[in-house]
């Protein structure tokens, strides 16, 4: 063979993918012909990986001849994750902007051509964008039920017949929840401590008792979570509803428990889902 030159060498190895069988040919192959076109792949494979890749080779001397000679001693390829162990590490935080530069660099590789692993983060993205979604219905479902005073245990005083011969009208949706509560709905909060009450009125409820319920500055009023949670675990008992306890773990009574549960929940899967769920 003749000699090997810099662009030969170019074109070998951006048509062979990055392995090490593949590099162990073309090494060998520069070896044998060229010290020099050896050299020229020791200094541009770990280029070619994008700082995924570390090549190490060694040269020894060929003492049967009167020239040294390269060889392959050892080559050893080592491809990190794709994902770092720390995913807020790709945060220009406190960096230079060459070290973000790198960062950059290695994750954007949508097709995984220097990197053996396959995950895209799927079921990481899909459970984030669920949890934010059912927090969301969460607060919409405080303010349509008033705080969860709409749909409770609370039986209101039947309407009273009268001499009235003709019809009477029956107040429904917000009607019905103003009227029993006299409680303007324009007055019903989504989050915060403005979701406050003090329970049901006096007035309307009979064989009173009244129980308040606290909302919180992070949060919707506690009641909803006996209505859509696990919070009154009588409804599981009486009322046979197991779904409540695989329901509720997917409920958050705040925005802050729900921040750091999907902290939690991006730092394991940065790091587990790339390496186990290959086919997303």
């Amino acid at each position: 063979m003749g000699i090997l030159s810099q662009a030969r060498v170019t074109r070998m190895l951006k048509a062979a993918p990055i392995n090490i069988e593949n590099i162990r040919a073309i090494v060998c192959t520069a070896s044998a012909d060229n010290a020099c076109a050896m050299d020229f792949v020791k200094n541009y494979v770990p280029l070619l990986a994008h700082g995924n890749a570390h090549v190490d080779i060694k040269t020894q001397q060929n003492t049967s001849s009167s020239h040294d000679s390269c060889s392959v001693k050892l080559i050893k390829l080592v491809v990190n994750r794709r994902s770092p162990i720390n995913p807020l590490s790709l945060l220009p935080i406190g960096k230079k902007p060459k070290d973000v530069k790198n960062n950059r660099r290695i994750t954007n590789d949508p097709t995984l051509k220097n990197n053996p692993v396959y995950g895209r983060l799927a079921f990481c993205i899909s459970m984030t964008a669920m949890l934010f979604i059912v927090f969301i219905a969460e607060l919409v479902f405080n303010k349509l039920t008033f705080n969860g005073r709409c749909l409770s245990n609370v039986l209101y005083p039947q309407v009273k017949p009268s001499n009235a011969t003709g019809p009477y009208m029956v107040e429904v949706g917000y009607g019905a929840c103003e009227y029993n509560l006299q409680t303007d709905a324009r007055k019903i909060f989504f989050v915060g401590t403005a979701t406050d009450d003090k329970g049901w009125p006096r007035s309307m409820v009979q064989d009173f008792r009244n129980v308040g319920s606290r909302g919180y500055i992070d949060g919707p009023n506690g009641r909803i979570f006996e209505h859509i949670g696990g919070l009154n675990t009588n409804k599981i008992r009486t009322y046979n509803e197991h779904f409540r306890l695989f329901w509720s773990i997917f409920l958050h009574g705040s925005w802050k428990h729900l921040i750091m549960n999907i902290l939690g929940q991006l730092q394991s899967l940065w790091i587990i889902e790339p390496a186990r769920f290959q086919y997303f």
